[in-house]
């Protein structure tokens, strides 16, 4: 089967699109992301263009769990240099793999990337689902005494189960700006170790429904005049159009 576009499909009605144009008379297709990102690392020489591509996959499957989950938290975790040296990425990763242990013998879902400080330490950043309140969590405070709020005026809280430096919870009012907070943090993330991972998730977190189309180019335009968002990328294989639209009718429909 031919295809030209990707659909993919989230909770809350947001449809994001990805058009493949290739500059040729011989037909089109996309390969499923997966497939095509490997067939690139794995026939390109160019360690850097690899990284990217990585980067990039890690990117949308972060963003892909964080927009088709419900979220109750929003995590920061940093160091005490102590315990954890946070220069040390493989140190670090290690003290995050036990947090998340913690975090399933509680039933607590999660995805949490890192994030490089310009001093060259690291911190992590998390989305935690706490269904049934089993994340113990205490009212954090100031020097003075008053309770410590976020930039909303909403309490911020301290991790009980972390014990490997300091940790800041707040409440998720919004999971979109939660997600698209979290997002832009593993974008910067291009200084994680080559061959390192860039996230942790919890296993069984719900995924966007994904489609695959084979469209005319006179309906992908008549699409493209709908979109909410549009993003043109040229690449060697061609020209990648990504769009998106917040919830309403699908645009590939007629």
């Amino acid at each position: 089967m031919l295809y030209n576009v990707r659909k993919k499909t989230f909770p809350d009605g947001t449809k994001h699109y990805t058009w493949h144009e290739i500059k040729d008379d011989v037909g089109y297709t996309i390969l499923p992301r997966d497939e095509k990102e490997r067939e690139e690392e794995e026939h390109t020489p160019d360690k850097e263009r690899s990284q990217k591509v990585s980067q990039s996959r890690a990117v949308q499957t972060v963003y892909d769990l964080c927009m088709s989950n419900p979220w109750t938290w929003f995590l920061t975790l940093t160091f005490d240099p102590e315990k954890v040296d946070s220069f040390d990425y493989d140190e670090c990763v290690e003290a995050i793999v036990l947090f998340t242990l913690k975090l399933r013998r509680r039933g607590i879902q999660y995805v949490i990337v890192p994030e490089q400080h310009k001093s060259g330490r690291w911190h992590f950043h998390g989305l935690l689902y706490d269904s049934t309140g089993c994340l113990p969590v205490s009212p954090a405070y100031d020097e003075r005494g008053r309770p410590r709020l976020d930039g909303s005026g909403r309490q911020v809280y301290n991790c009980a189960i972390y014990d490997y430096g300091f940790s800041t919870v707040t409440e998720i009012g919004d999971t979109v700006k939660a997600s698209g907070y979290l997002c832009k943090y593993i974008s910067k993330s291009l200084t994680v170790p080559e061959g390192k991972k860039r996230y942790w998730a919890s296993r069984g977190l719900n995924r966007p429904d994904v489609a695959y189309l084979d469209l005319p180019e006179t309906m992908i335009n008549r699409m493209l005049l709908k979109a909410d968002y549009t993003k043109t990328t040229e690449t060697e294989r061609g020209r990648y159009v990504f769009f998106e639209r917040k919830g309403g009718k699908d645009l590939a429909q007629k």
